[in-house]
C-alpha cells in the first residue's frame, strides 16, 4: 500500500491529489451483498457528518457521475488513513450509514474493484 504510489495520481480540476484518494460510493438497495475488503484494507478512522440534505448534497455530488443523485457518500484518504462519511439529517436512515460504514471499512459494491483498484493506484 504504498503511499509513494497513491501520491502518483495525479491532478483533478487543477488541484493535487497529493495522495489522497477521493471516494464516493452512492448507497445502493444491494448493502448485504458487498464485496469483502482486500485483506490489506487498512484500519481508517471514520469521521461520521450529519448534515442538511444539501450541504450533503455539495460534498457528495463532486464525486459522482452525471445524472445521479447521491444518498450519502464516503471521503476516503488512504494517505491519512481517514474515511469522512456525509449523511443527510433530512433524510436519516440507518441503511445509508450502515452502507458508507462498510465503504471505510473497504467493501465495494457487488462487482466493484475500486477499493482494491484504489490500493494498486
Amino acid at each position: 500500500m504504498g503511499n509513494a504510489r497513491m501520491g502518483e495520481r495525479g491532478y483533478r480540476e487543477g488541484a493535487p491529489w497529493l495522495g489522497i484518494a477521493l471516494l464516493s460510493l452512492v448507497a445502493c438497495a444491494s448493502i448485504d451483498q458487498h464485496v469483502p475488503p482486500p485483506a490489506w484494507w487498512p484500519q481508517l478512522k471514520v469521521t461520521e457528518h450529519h448534515v442538511e440534505h444539501r450541504v450533503m448534497r455539495e460534498v457528495c455530488s463532486q464525486y459522482m457521475g452525471v445524472f445521479t443523485s447521491p444518498e450519502g457518500c464516503a471521503v476516503i484518504d488512504l494517505v491519512g488513513l481517514t474515511c469522512e462519511i456525509w449523511l443527510s439529517t433530512d433524510f436519516p436512515l440507518v441503511s445509508h450509514r450502515e452502507h458508507e460504514l462498510l465503504h471505510c471499512a473497504g467493501y465495494d459494491h457487488p462487482g466493484g474493484r475500486f477499493m482494491v483498484d484504489l490500493l494498486h493506484g
